[in-house]
């Protein structure tokens, strides 16, 4: 019996135990070997891990490139679910990032597809992402206008 883990399988482990270096590196080769299979759902799907894990490792810029391209997949095959797993994760890095209102709108169109599909846990996390953002976007819209007092009080 052969009990070699494949490089995808060996990513997810060590995204698991956020070692994002070691999964990329993991990820990476099991999309070449999904390349050369064509296997659309397979390339989408490490192209959303290696997104995940360079968002956890502060890379904004490479991340939103993988989920683009991820996303860009996902769409061509009307992939519901990936649709909207990768709107999802591109609301969470814009959230990271700050950019409140575009993680605003890919959650609700996120949430949307959740609905259609009746994937009601992921629809309750959404939930949860969208009150959390618009909870940071006032804290920060209060310590902005703070911010401005304090400088006009000088």
């Amino acid at each position: 019996m052969n009990t070699t883990k494949s490089p995808w399988e060996t990513g997810l482990e060590l995204l698991k135990k956020a070692d994002y270096t070691s999964a990329i590196q993991n990820f990476k080769s099991a999309l070449d070997s999904f390349y050369a299979q064509n296997n659309q759902l397979g390339i989408a799907s490490c192209l959303l891990a290696i997104g995940i894990s360079f968002t956890a490792l502060n890379k904004f810029d490479d991340a939103k490139a993988y989920f683009e391209k991820g996303l860009s997949i996902v769409s061509s095959i009307s992939f519901k679910p990936g649709i909207a797993s990768y709107l999802m994760n591109r609301g969470l890095l814009s959230q990271k990032m700050k950019k409140y209102a575009e993680a605003l709108d890919d959650f609700n169109a996120s949430l949307t597809i959740f609905t259609e599909i009746n994937e009601s846990e992921s629809a309750a996390n959404l939930r949860a992402f969208i009150n959390n953002c618009k909870e940071e976007q006032a804290n920060q819209g209060k310590s902005e206008s703070n911010t401005f007092d304090a400088l006009r009080d000088d």
